[in-house]
């Protein structure tokens, strides 16, 4: 049976000031890491086309 939801209420408290923003290492590695991540991926494509070919 399923269920109906008519109401629904979301609760935040949001104040200004407490997240510290990202140090720019911290960037910079995010940047190197889906740099890695997107080389492994060209690598696994390329892998998989060139398996195709010889099949």
């Amino acid at each position: 049976m399923p269920v109906e939801i008519k109401e629904l209420i979301i609760r935040a408290i949001v104040t200004e000031g407490e997240t510290k923003p990202e140090s720019k290492k911290s960037l910079v590695e995010a940047a190197n890491e889906r740099e890695e991540i997107v080389a492994d991926c060209v690598r696994r494509v390329m892998q998989i086309l060139k398996d195709s070919k010889e099949r």
